[in-house]
Protein backbone atom coordinates (compact mmCIF):
# COMPACT_ATOMS: atom_id res chain seq x y z
CA UNK A 1 0.00 0.00 0.00
CA UNK A 2 1.39 3.40 -0.90
CA UNK A 3 0.89 6.68 0.98
CA UNK A 4 -1.85 7.84 -1.36
CA UNK A 5 -3.97 4.79 -0.43
CA UNK A 6 -3.82 5.44 3.29
CA UNK A 7 -7.07 6.66 4.85
CA UNK A 8 -5.87 8.86 7.70
CA UNK A 9 -9.42 9.65 8.80
CA UNK A 10 -9.28 6.55 10.95
CA UNK A 11 -6.72 8.30 13.15
CA UNK A 12 -9.18 11.03 14.11
CA UNK A 13 -10.05 10.70 17.82
CA UNK A 14 -7.80 7.64 18.04
CA UNK A 15 -6.20 6.58 21.29
CA UNK A 16 -2.76 5.09 21.92
CA UNK A 17 -3.95 1.51 21.48
CA UNK A 18 -5.40 2.28 18.05
CA UNK A 19 -2.21 3.98 16.96
CA UNK A 20 -0.13 1.05 18.26
CA UNK A 21 -2.31 -1.42 16.31
CA UNK A 22 -2.01 0.59 13.08
CA UNK A 23 1.70 0.97 13.64
CA UNK A 24 2.06 -2.79 13.93
CA UNK A 25 0.14 -3.38 10.70
CA UNK A 26 1.99 -0.76 8.65
CA UNK A 27 5.36 -0.94 10.27
CA UNK A 28 8.08 1.11 8.51
CA UNK A 29 10.45 1.29 11.51
CA UNK A 30 11.79 -1.08 14.12
CA UNK A 31 9.84 -1.39 17.36
CA UNK A 32 12.44 0.60 19.29
CA UNK A 33 12.40 3.41 16.71
CA UNK A 34 8.62 3.58 16.79
CA UNK A 35 8.55 3.87 20.58
CA UNK A 36 11.30 6.48 20.57
CA UNK A 37 9.59 8.62 17.89
CA UNK A 38 6.25 8.34 19.62
CA UNK A 39 7.66 9.38 23.01
CA UNK A 40 9.51 12.36 21.53
CA UNK A 41 6.52 13.49 19.45
CA UNK A 42 4.17 13.30 22.42
CA UNK A 43 6.62 15.25 24.61
CA UNK A 44 7.01 17.98 21.97
CA UNK A 45 3.26 18.19 21.53
CA UNK A 46 2.55 18.53 25.25
CA UNK A 47 5.14 21.31 25.48
CA UNK A 48 3.44 23.06 22.59
CA UNK A 49 -0.13 22.96 23.98
CA UNK A 50 0.97 23.96 27.49
CA UNK A 51 2.49 27.24 26.27
CA UNK A 52 0.91 30.59 26.91
CA UNK A 53 -1.81 31.84 24.59
CA UNK A 54 -0.06 33.79 21.87
CA UNK A 55 -0.84 37.22 20.57
CA UNK A 56 0.27 39.46 17.69
CA UNK A 57 2.84 42.02 16.49
CA UNK A 58 2.66 44.99 14.20
CA UNK A 59 4.78 47.82 12.93
CA UNK A 60 5.18 50.98 10.74
CA UNK A 61 4.90 54.76 11.29
CA UNK A 62 1.51 56.16 10.48
CA UNK A 63 0.50 59.58 11.76
CA UNK A 64 -3.04 59.36 13.13
CA UNK A 65 -5.47 61.50 11.16
CA UNK A 66 -9.19 61.17 10.79
CA UNK A 67 -10.11 60.92 7.09
CA UNK A 68 -10.29 64.42 5.61
CA UNK A 69 -13.04 63.44 3.23
CA UNK A 70 -15.43 62.89 6.11
CA UNK A 71 -14.98 66.44 7.33
CA UNK A 72 -15.51 67.73 3.81
CA UNK A 73 -18.56 65.55 3.36
CA UNK A 74 -20.03 66.70 6.63
CA UNK A 75 -19.82 70.31 5.49
CA UNK A 76 -21.12 69.62 2.01
CA UNK A 77 -24.12 67.53 3.01
CA UNK A 78 -24.86 69.31 6.29
CA UNK A 79 -24.90 65.93 7.96
CA UNK A 80 -23.43 65.95 11.44
CA UNK A 81 -22.80 62.70 13.21
CA UNK A 82 -21.92 63.57 16.77
CA UNK A 83 -20.13 61.02 18.89
CA UNK A 84 -20.14 60.76 22.62
CA UNK A 85 -21.05 57.79 24.67
CA UNK A 86 -23.86 57.19 27.06
CA UNK A 87 -22.88 56.51 30.64
CA UNK A 88 -24.34 53.31 31.94
CA UNK A 89 -26.25 51.12 29.56
CA UNK A 90 -26.45 47.38 29.91
CA UNK A 91 -23.25 45.55 29.09
CA UNK A 92 -24.08 42.58 26.90
CA UNK A 93 -20.53 41.45 26.36
CA UNK A 94 -20.01 38.01 24.96
CA UNK A 95 -16.40 36.92 24.82
CA UNK A 96 -15.15 33.79 23.14
CA UNK A 97 -12.85 32.59 25.91
CA UNK A 98 -11.85 29.45 24.03
CA UNK A 99 -11.06 31.28 20.82
CA UNK A 100 -8.59 29.63 18.43
CA UNK A 101 -4.91 30.45 18.74
CA UNK A 102 -4.45 33.03 15.98
CA UNK A 103 -1.05 31.71 14.89
CA UNK A 104 -1.98 28.03 14.67
CA UNK A 105 -1.76 26.75 11.13
CA UNK A 106 -4.60 24.88 9.49
CA UNK A 107 -5.04 21.44 10.99
CA UNK A 108 -3.67 22.25 14.45
CA UNK A 109 -5.90 21.91 17.48
CA UNK A 110 -6.65 24.69 19.92
CA UNK A 111 -7.80 23.07 23.14
CA UNK A 112 -6.72 20.18 25.32
CA UNK A 113 -10.07 18.44 24.83
CA UNK A 114 -9.36 18.08 21.12
CA UNK A 115 -5.92 16.53 21.65
CA UNK A 116 -5.35 12.99 20.39
CA UNK A 117 -2.30 10.89 19.77
CA UNK A 118 -2.85 11.61 16.08
CA UNK A 119 -1.91 15.23 16.70
CA UNK A 120 1.38 14.21 18.26
CA UNK A 121 2.17 11.92 15.37
CA UNK A 122 1.31 14.61 12.84
CA UNK A 123 3.91 16.81 14.47
CA UNK A 124 6.51 14.48 12.98
CA UNK A 125 6.15 14.31 9.20
CA UNK A 126 8.96 12.26 7.71
CA UNK A 127 9.58 11.20 4.13
CA UNK A 128 10.69 7.75 3.02
CA UNK A 129 14.24 9.07 2.81
CA UNK A 130 14.20 10.35 6.40
CA UNK A 131 12.63 7.07 7.54
CA UNK A 132 15.63 5.23 6.19
CA UNK A 133 17.89 7.60 8.09
CA UNK A 134 16.04 6.87 11.32
CA UNK A 135 16.32 3.15 10.73
CA UNK A 136 20.06 3.65 10.51
CA UNK A 137 20.02 5.14 14.01
CA UNK A 138 20.06 8.86 13.20
CA UNK A 139 17.69 11.38 14.79
CA UNK A 140 15.16 13.00 12.38
CA UNK A 141 15.16 16.80 12.28
CA UNK A 142 11.82 17.58 13.94
CA UNK A 143 11.14 21.23 14.71
CA UNK A 144 7.82 22.43 16.07
CA UNK A 145 7.11 26.11 15.31
CA UNK A 146 7.36 28.08 18.53
CA UNK A 147 4.98 30.85 19.46
CA UNK A 148 6.46 34.24 18.82
CA UNK A 149 6.25 36.95 21.47
CA UNK A 150 7.46 40.49 21.74
CA UNK A 151 9.07 41.70 24.92
CA UNK A 152 7.04 44.14 27.00
CA UNK A 153 8.79 47.49 27.10
CA UNK A 154 8.65 48.97 30.59
CA UNK A 155 7.39 52.51 30.36
CA UNK A 156 9.75 55.46 30.27
CA UNK A 157 8.78 59.05 29.49
CA UNK A 158 11.00 60.17 26.61
CA UNK A 159 11.97 63.86 26.39
CA UNK A 160 14.14 65.48 23.71
CA UNK A 161 15.00 69.03 22.68
CA UNK A 162 14.06 69.07 18.99
CA UNK A 163 11.67 67.52 16.51
CA UNK A 164 14.63 66.12 14.55
CA UNK A 165 15.74 64.17 17.62
CA UNK A 166 12.22 62.84 18.16
CA UNK A 167 11.87 61.72 14.55
CA UNK A 168 15.27 60.00 14.70
CA UNK A 169 14.17 58.07 17.79
CA UNK A 170 10.99 56.98 16.03
CA UNK A 171 12.99 55.63 13.10
CA UNK A 172 15.47 53.84 15.36
CA UNK A 173 12.74 52.13 17.40
CA UNK A 174 10.43 51.17 14.59
CA UNK A 175 8.69 47.76 14.45
CA UNK A 176 7.81 46.47 10.98
CA UNK A 177 5.33 43.75 10.13
CA UNK A 178 2.27 42.94 8.03
CA UNK A 179 -1.42 42.43 8.73
CA UNK A 180 -1.11 38.69 8.32
CA UNK A 181 1.97 38.45 10.57
CA UNK A 182 0.88 40.24 13.72
CA UNK A 183 2.04 39.02 17.10
CA UNK A 184 2.38 40.55 20.54
CA UNK A 185 3.49 39.98 24.09
CA UNK A 186 2.58 37.03 26.33
CA UNK A 187 -0.82 38.30 27.49
CA UNK A 188 -1.66 35.35 29.72
CA UNK A 189 1.46 35.92 31.78
CA UNK A 190 0.56 39.51 32.59
CA UNK A 191 -3.15 38.90 33.13
CA UNK A 192 -2.21 36.21 35.65
CA UNK A 193 0.04 38.75 37.31
CA UNK A 194 -2.87 41.21 37.54
CA UNK A 195 -5.21 38.59 39.00
CA UNK A 196 -2.72 37.64 41.70
CA UNK A 197 -1.30 41.11 42.40
CA UNK A 198 -1.53 42.80 45.80
CA UNK A 199 -0.64 46.11 44.17
CA UNK A 200 -1.98 46.88 40.67
CA UNK A 201 -0.11 50.17 40.29
CA UNK A 202 3.28 48.66 39.56
CA UNK A 203 5.41 49.79 36.62
CA UNK A 204 5.12 46.41 34.93
CA UNK A 205 1.32 46.09 35.19
CA UNK A 206 0.73 49.69 34.10
CA UNK A 207 3.19 49.22 31.21
CA UNK A 208 1.18 46.15 30.19
CA UNK A 209 -2.17 47.98 30.17
CA UNK A 210 -0.61 50.92 28.31
CA UNK A 211 0.86 48.54 25.73
CA UNK A 212 -2.44 46.73 25.21
CA UNK A 213 -4.30 49.97 24.59
CA UNK A 214 -1.64 51.16 22.13
CA UNK A 215 -1.64 47.88 20.23
CA UNK A 216 -5.03 46.24 20.76
CA UNK A 217 -5.37 45.24 17.09
CA UNK A 218 -2.47 42.82 17.55
CA UNK A 219 -4.67 40.73 19.85
CA UNK A 220 -7.81 39.98 17.86
CA UNK A 221 -8.81 39.27 14.26
CA UNK A 222 -12.56 39.88 14.17
CA UNK A 223 -14.93 42.00 16.22
CA UNK A 224 -18.58 42.99 16.00
CA UNK A 225 -21.11 44.73 18.18
CA UNK A 226 -22.92 47.98 18.90
CA UNK A 227 -21.37 51.15 20.30
CA UNK A 228 -23.12 54.22 21.67
CA UNK A 229 -21.92 57.82 21.86
CA UNK A 230 -23.82 60.20 24.15
CA UNK A 231 -22.92 63.56 25.63
CA UNK A 232 -26.42 64.44 26.84
CA UNK A 233 -27.14 66.65 23.82
CA UNK A 234 -26.16 64.43 20.91
CA UNK A 235 -26.60 60.70 20.49
CA UNK A 236 -25.41 58.15 17.94
CA UNK A 237 -25.54 54.38 17.82
CA UNK A 238 -23.12 52.41 15.64
CA UNK A 239 -23.62 48.79 14.65
CA UNK A 240 -20.26 47.55 13.36
CA UNK A 241 -18.15 44.60 12.39
CA UNK A 242 -14.55 44.19 11.25
CA UNK A 243 -12.48 41.35 9.86
CA UNK A 244 -8.88 42.56 10.12
CA UNK A 245 -7.21 39.77 8.16
CA UNK A 246 -9.74 40.09 5.31
CA UNK A 247 -9.65 43.91 5.56
CA UNK A 248 -13.44 44.18 5.48
CA UNK A 249 -15.66 46.32 7.70
CA UNK A 250 -19.19 47.63 8.04
CA UNK A 251 -20.78 50.45 10.07
CA UNK A 252 -24.44 51.43 10.32
CA UNK A 253 -25.26 54.68 12.12
CA UNK A 254 -28.63 55.35 13.68
CA UNK A 255 -30.11 58.09 15.85
CA UNK A 256 -31.86 57.89 19.19
CA UNK A 257 -35.15 56.99 17.50
CA UNK A 258 -33.54 54.12 15.58
CA UNK A 259 -33.57 55.82 12.17
CA UNK A 260 -30.58 54.78 10.03
CA UNK A 261 -28.60 57.86 8.96
CA UNK A 262 -25.60 56.34 7.18
CA UNK A 263 -23.89 53.07 6.23
CA UNK A 264 -20.18 52.65 5.54
CA UNK A 265 -18.48 49.66 3.94
CA UNK A 266 -14.83 48.82 3.40
CA UNK A 267 -14.43 46.04 0.82
CA UNK A 268 -11.73 45.12 -1.69
CA UNK A 269 -9.66 48.19 -0.72
CA UNK A 270 -12.59 50.54 -1.43
CA UNK A 271 -14.68 52.61 0.99
CA UNK A 272 -18.35 53.22 0.31
CA UNK A 273 -20.52 55.73 2.20
CA UNK A 274 -24.32 55.61 1.78
CA UNK A 275 -26.02 58.60 3.39
CA UNK A 276 -29.76 58.89 3.84
CA UNK A 277 -30.22 62.66 3.70
CA UNK A 278 -32.04 64.10 0.70
CA UNK A 279 -29.03 65.66 -1.03
CA UNK A 280 -27.08 62.43 -1.50
CA UNK A 281 -29.67 59.68 -1.25
CA UNK A 282 -29.08 58.88 -4.93
CA UNK A 283 -25.27 58.72 -4.49
CA UNK A 284 -22.67 56.43 -3.01
CA UNK A 285 -19.71 58.52 -1.93
CA UNK A 286 -16.37 56.80 -2.43
CA UNK A 287 -13.54 57.56 -0.02
CA UNK A 288 -10.70 58.98 -2.13
CA UNK A 289 -8.18 57.17 0.06
CA UNK A 290 -10.00 53.86 -0.01
CA UNK A 291 -7.78 52.18 -2.60
CA UNK A 292 -4.66 52.21 -0.46
CA UNK A 293 -4.15 48.56 0.48
CA UNK A 294 -2.13 47.98 3.63
CA UNK A 295 0.51 45.47 2.63
CA UNK A 296 2.73 46.59 5.48
CA UNK A 297 1.94 48.19 8.80
CA UNK A 298 4.15 49.57 11.51
CA UNK A 299 4.72 51.81 14.48
CA UNK A 300 7.44 52.78 16.93
CA UNK A 301 7.84 50.75 20.11
CA UNK A 302 5.65 51.80 23.02
CA UNK A 303 7.94 54.36 24.67
CA UNK A 304 8.40 56.18 21.37
CA UNK A 305 4.75 56.48 20.42
CA UNK A 306 4.49 59.82 22.21
CA UNK A 307 7.64 61.88 22.78
CA UNK A 308 7.90 65.15 24.70
CA UNK A 309 9.80 67.88 22.84
CA UNK A 310 11.10 70.81 24.92
CA UNK A 311 10.90 73.21 21.97
CA UNK A 312 7.39 72.08 20.97
CA UNK A 313 4.31 72.19 23.18
CA UNK A 314 2.65 69.31 21.34
CA UNK A 315 5.56 66.87 21.12
CA UNK A 316 5.51 64.03 18.59
CA UNK A 317 2.82 61.33 18.68
CA UNK A 318 3.01 58.48 16.13
CA UNK A 319 -0.26 56.58 16.11
CA UNK A 320 -0.41 53.36 14.15
CA UNK A 321 -2.76 52.77 11.25
CA UNK A 322 -6.20 51.63 12.41
CA UNK A 323 -6.46 48.31 10.58
CA UNK A 324 -10.02 47.69 11.79
CA UNK A 325 -11.02 50.06 8.94
CA UNK A 326 -13.82 51.39 11.15
CA UNK A 327 -13.81 55.16 10.69
CA UNK A 328 -16.15 55.95 13.55
CA UNK A 329 -16.04 56.66 17.26
CA UNK A 330 -16.28 52.93 18.05
CA UNK A 331 -12.73 52.60 16.73
CA UNK A 332 -11.54 54.82 19.58
CA UNK A 333 -12.54 51.99 21.92
CA UNK A 334 -11.35 49.15 19.70
CA UNK A 335 -7.91 50.75 19.23
CA UNK A 336 -7.67 53.22 22.14
CA UNK A 337 -4.18 54.46 21.30
CA UNK A 338 -5.23 58.13 21.32
CA UNK A 339 -6.74 57.75 24.79
CA UNK A 340 -3.50 56.15 25.97
CA UNK A 341 -1.12 58.74 24.50
CA UNK A 342 -3.24 61.71 25.60
CA UNK A 343 -4.28 60.71 29.12
CA UNK A 344 -1.79 58.03 30.11
CA UNK A 345 1.63 58.99 28.70
CA UNK A 346 2.64 60.30 32.13
CA UNK A 347 2.14 57.35 34.48
CA UNK A 348 1.82 59.71 37.46
CA UNK A 349 -1.48 60.99 35.99
CA UNK A 350 -3.48 57.74 36.18
CA UNK A 351 -3.98 54.63 38.26
CA UNK A 352 -5.45 51.13 38.12
CA UNK A 353 -8.33 50.99 40.57
CA UNK A 354 -9.38 47.35 40.46
CA UNK A 355 -9.50 44.07 38.58
CA UNK A 356 -12.83 42.36 37.89
CA UNK A 357 -14.59 40.00 35.52
CA UNK A 358 -17.32 41.70 33.50
CA UNK A 359 -19.65 39.53 31.43
CA UNK A 360 -16.91 37.15 30.39
CA UNK A 361 -14.15 39.76 30.03
CA UNK A 362 -11.20 40.05 32.40
CA UNK A 363 -11.06 43.79 32.97
CA UNK A 364 -9.31 46.55 34.88
CA UNK A 365 -10.84 49.86 35.82
CA UNK A 366 -8.50 52.81 35.34
CA UNK A 367 -8.87 56.55 35.91
CA UNK A 368 -6.79 59.69 35.66
CA UNK A 369 -6.56 63.33 34.65
CA UNK A 370 -4.35 65.77 32.80
CA UNK A 371 -3.12 69.23 33.66
CA UNK A 372 -5.75 70.70 31.33
CA UNK A 373 -8.82 70.18 33.52
CA UNK A 374 -9.60 66.90 31.77
CA UNK A 375 -10.34 63.58 33.43
CA UNK A 376 -11.23 60.07 32.32
CA UNK A 377 -12.27 56.68 33.61
CA UNK A 378 -12.35 53.46 31.60
CA UNK A 379 -13.06 49.75 31.84
CA UNK A 380 -10.38 47.96 29.79
CA UNK A 381 -10.47 44.39 28.51
CA UNK A 382 -7.06 43.16 29.66
CA UNK A 383 -6.89 40.31 27.12
CA UNK A 384 -7.38 42.51 24.04
CA UNK A 385 -6.71 46.12 25.10
CA UNK A 386 -10.24 47.18 24.08
CA UNK A 387 -12.00 49.83 26.17
CA UNK A 388 -15.48 48.55 27.02
CA UNK A 389 -16.66 51.79 28.58
CA UNK A 390 -15.12 55.28 28.58
CA UNK A 391 -16.19 58.42 30.43
CA UNK A 392 -14.39 61.73 29.83
CA UNK A 393 -14.92 65.18 31.29
CA UNK A 394 -13.62 68.66 30.56
CA UNK A 395 -14.87 71.45 32.78
CA UNK A 396 -18.68 71.10 32.58
CA UNK A 397 -18.69 68.82 29.53
CA UNK A 398 -19.23 65.08 29.97
CA UNK A 399 -19.09 62.41 27.28
CA UNK A 400 -19.68 58.68 27.38
CA UNK A 401 -18.59 56.14 24.81
CA UNK A 402 -19.40 52.49 25.42
CA UNK A 403 -20.44 49.17 23.92
CA UNK A 404 -23.98 47.94 24.29
CA UNK A 405 -22.69 44.58 23.09
CA UNK A 406 -19.42 43.31 21.66
CA UNK A 407 -18.06 39.96 20.49
CA UNK A 408 -14.37 39.32 19.82
CA UNK A 409 -12.88 36.69 17.50
CA UNK A 410 -16.19 35.31 16.28
CA UNK A 411 -17.16 34.53 12.67
CA UNK A 412 -18.39 37.57 10.70
CA UNK A 413 -20.17 37.45 7.36
CA UNK A 414 -19.17 39.84 4.60
CA UNK A 415 -21.68 42.66 4.16
CA UNK A 416 -22.00 44.40 0.80
CA UNK A 417 -23.68 47.75 0.01
CA UNK A 418 -26.98 47.92 -1.85
CA UNK A 419 -26.09 50.35 -4.65
CA UNK A 420 -29.50 50.21 -6.34
CA UNK A 421 -30.36 53.71 -7.61
CA UNK A 422 -27.07 55.21 -6.40
CA UNK A 423 -24.30 56.72 -8.50
CA UNK A 424 -20.69 56.21 -7.43
CA UNK A 425 -19.19 59.66 -6.85
CA UNK A 426 -16.21 61.35 -5.23
CA UNK A 427 -16.45 64.61 -3.33
CA UNK A 428 -13.91 67.27 -4.31
CA UNK A 429 -13.28 70.90 -3.45
CA UNK A 430 -12.43 73.12 -6.39
CA UNK A 431 -12.75 76.74 -7.49
CA UNK A 432 -16.55 76.56 -7.26
CA UNK A 433 -16.62 74.95 -3.85
CA UNK A 434 -17.72 71.41 -3.02
CA UNK A 435 -18.95 69.24 -5.84
CA UNK A 436 -19.48 65.60 -6.71
CA UNK A 437 -17.75 64.04 -9.69
CA UNK A 438 -18.27 60.53 -11.11
CA UNK A 439 -16.05 58.00 -9.39
CA UNK A 440 -13.41 56.16 -11.40
CA UNK A 441 -10.53 53.96 -10.28
CA UNK A 442 -8.03 56.38 -11.79
CA UNK A 443 -9.38 59.58 -10.21
CA UNK A 444 -10.33 58.16 -6.82
CA UNK A 445 -7.41 59.85 -5.08
CA UNK A 446 -8.57 63.40 -5.88
CA UNK A 447 -9.89 65.40 -2.97
CA UNK A 448 -8.83 69.00 -3.67
CA UNK A 449 -8.15 70.66 -6.99
CA UNK A 450 -4.52 71.42 -7.88
CA UNK A 451 -4.95 75.14 -7.41
CA UNK A 452 -6.58 74.68 -4.03
CA UNK A 453 -3.87 72.29 -2.88
CA UNK A 454 -1.13 74.67 -3.96
CA UNK A 455 -2.80 77.56 -2.17
CA UNK A 456 -3.14 75.59 1.04
CA UNK A 457 0.52 74.66 0.94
Amino acid sequence: MNNKELDLDILENSDKETVDRLSAEYKALTENDVKRLYTKSEKMYRERVSGREQTAEVSGVEAYRRPVWRRVLAIASALLIIAGAGAGGAFVFRNMKDKPDKNLTEGEVTSAEDVTVTDALETTVITQESTEDVSAGSEPDMEVPQKKYRELQLHELITVDTMDEAEAMVRENFIESSIQDRYGIDVERYVDEIINADDLDTLEIKSFIYHMMLNSVDYYNTVKGTAVCDDGLNFSRMEFQSDINAQESYIRYSDKDGAVTQEDYYLDNKKYALLNDEEVRDKCIMDPYGNQALFSIGHPDDNYRSIIINSNDHGLTSNRNDITELSCRASELLLPQSIATFYMRDFDNWKIEEYSETDGFRTVRISGNTNENRAFSAVVDADHGIILKLHTTQDDYDEDLYFEDIEVDVPVERKEPDLTGRELVTLIYGPNGFEYIPYTEESSGVLYSESETSASE
